[in-house]
């Protein structure tokens, strides 16, 4: 690769040479913020989950508690997902929530509808003869155990398929381990303890989601799984994805295009492991790009590339929404192709009875597929990977000829299940 080529690449901290803004560092610490636009910077800012929130405004209320002296400090640290420390700061207090500790979301430049919202937290000792609310989640801090339970503005899981367990409130376990390991770091040691969790405008917010149609009630979910936003610009991404390509295909014929974290650690998995067939010995770390959801312009890029294989690895989620043929999955713009995934189920299974009604309840490809036998799955998700494959070849087609296409499908936790190739990659796999 020249010094041409890799001074195109936005690395953190620099602006690419095409004008597109580059990617920020991540801070140690994160300014007060008092919830007006932000201006707009040269680069691109790194925010802060929902959940980094909570956990910051637990620990600051702990923190308080311990010393009263000190009162409630205007910041605290926080251990984030990837074993660094940062710094949040504390906002402004809530009349309606009076001894609370609060922490204003900052999405930085990857700004959703909570973007700006107060999220309240405090803890307090169960009482001796204090049962938890059935809907609470619980949370393991060392020896001690933290109820989790909403006060207001957190949805309610009422349909099974979801990372959160059914008829408890909506926090993302990547959430509730960041909540423990911060309290725990803090000195919670021992005892029981009642969390309870406020965000005010969590409700009204909700309606802009697709939590109704996924099964969350009354709120917002709790999300993060490192505690960090990087901040993705569609145009911004879709930049650094032809960047990442231009550069696999000067080390590779072969691309393996990631949905997200734990679909790139399947990929690079399945790689190293036997059977890989077409995909050739130690493929560079370059040549596993992260998609996110452009699948569409990751797909004509590798094609203008010229590059001849692409592996695309993704989870039953993605695999129905590309069968539906879109181009672009973000959740806020796609919700889940149901009522593609119900015609095929009722095409491939007519022996089933009322298999329609026992489905039409069901908000995602995770909770159908826990109604089928293993068998059954196999037929459904090879059936939804080969439509996928012919929608994905006439994505790449309008940039020329498609490449070998193959999809590599991981369970919901990102393990490895099975390659699906198209006749071309089967072609090479067998040579």
């Amino acid at each position: 690769m020249s010094k041409q080529d890799v001074s195109a690449i936005a690395q953190p901290g620099e602006t690419a040479a095409d004008g597109h803004r580059g990617l920020a560092p991540v801070p140690d610490a994160w300014e007060y913020w008092d919830g007006t636009p932000l201006p707009r910077t040269d680069l691109l800012r790194w925010g802060y989950t929902t959940g980094a929130c909570v956990a910051g405004a637990l620990v600051a209320f702990w923190l308080a508690m311990k010393d009263k002296s000190q009162g409630t400090p205007s910041s605290v640290s926080l251990l984030f997902g990837d074993g660094k420390t940062r710094s949040l700061p504390l906002g402004p207090d809530i009349p309606s929530l009076p001894g609370f500790a609060v922490i204003r979301k900052n999405g930085g430049d990857d700004p959703d509808c909570t973007h700006g919202i107060l999220i309240a937290a405090r803890l307090r000792p169960a009482r001796d003869n204090e049962a938890p609310d059935a809907r609470d989640v619980v949370c393991p801090a060392g020896e001690a155990t933290v109820y989790l339970h909403a006060l207001c503005g957190i949805g309610l899981v009422t349909l099974d398929g979801l990372d959160c367990q059914k008829g408890h409130w909506a926090i993302n376990p990547g959430v509730v381990r960041m909540i423990a390991d911060n309290l725990a770091r803090a000195g919670l040691a021992a005892g029981r303890w009642i969390a309870d969790i406020a965000i005010p405008e969590g409700e009204a917010l909700a309606s802009r989601t697709l939590n109704r149609t996924l099964g969350v009630q009354g709120g917002l979910s709790l999300l993060g799984t490192t505690g960090l936003v990087r901040p993705f610009s569609h145009e911004a991404y879709v930049a650094s994805v032809r960047l990442g390509l231009r550069c696999a295909a000067k080390l590779s014929s072969t691309a393996v295009l990631c949905t997200g974290t734990r679909t790139m650690a399947a990929a690079r998995q399945w790689v190293q492991g036997p059977g890989r067939g077409a995909v050739p010995d130690n493929l560079p770390a370059e040549c596993f790009v992260s998609i996110a959801d452009f699948l569409g312009d990751s797909l004509r890029a590798a094609c203008q590339c010229g590059i001849k294989r692409v592996i695309v690895c993704c989870m039953p989620g993605k695999l129905l929404k590309y069968a539906a043929g879109y181009d672009n999955t973000h959740a806020h713009k796609v919700a889940q192709a149901m009522e593609l995934l119900l015609k095929t189920i009722a095409s491939l299974f007519p022996e089933r009875q009322n298999l329609e009604r026992e489905l039409a309840s069901l908000p995602s490809m995770r909770a159908m597929l826990a109604i089928f036998s293993q068998d059954e799955q196999t037929r459904l998700l090879e059936h939804l990977a080969q439509a996928s494959l012919k929608n994905f070849a006439a994505l790449a087609r309008a940039s020329g000829t498609p490449p070998a296409l193959a999809i590599l499908l991981t369970d919901f936790d990102g393990t490895p299940l099975r390659l699906f190739p198209d006749a071309r990659f089967a072609a090479l796999m067998h040579n």
